[in-house]
């Protein structure tokens, strides 16, 4: 299972960006089930506070609602998983290949036994 960054969503449904057409790519194979993978609830939230700060509200809630439907059921970010996020704050701040994604979303991916966590394409 792979999990995905709230980047992907975004990339896939936002204006025109180097990463959009694979991340279109990346979500239709999701859709057509030949990619197993999953989102958490930290994208949901991700999703809705990028679009709000940037006062784009109604696309927000578009690619949001997109999300919904193509992962019905998100992960949830329970309190065993915060416990556990805490562990990450003893990585250096730069570690080559490391994703930028929330400790809370690694921890859900190691939860899940996500094989990867796709960020960018």
């Amino acid at each position: 299972m792979i999990l995905i960054d709230s980047k992907i969503l975004m990339y896939a449904s936002g204006r025109e960006h180097p990463y959009r057409s694979s991340s279109l790519r990346f979500l239709e194979q999701v859709a057509e089930g030949e990619i197993e993978a999953a989102i958490d609830a930290e994208v949901l939230q991700e999703i809705l506070h990028r679009y709000r700060s940037l006062d784009r509200w109604d696309e927000g809630r578009l690619v949001y609602d997109d999300a919904r439907v193509l992962f019905f059921d998100a992960l949830p970010i329970t309190s065993n998983v915060t416990a556990h996020a805490g562990s990450w704050t003893n990585i250096p701040d730069y570690s080559p290949g490391m994703p930028s994604m929330p400790p809370s979303s690694m921890n859900t991916a190691l939860k899940v036994s996500a094989v990867s966590i796709e960020t960018s394409t």
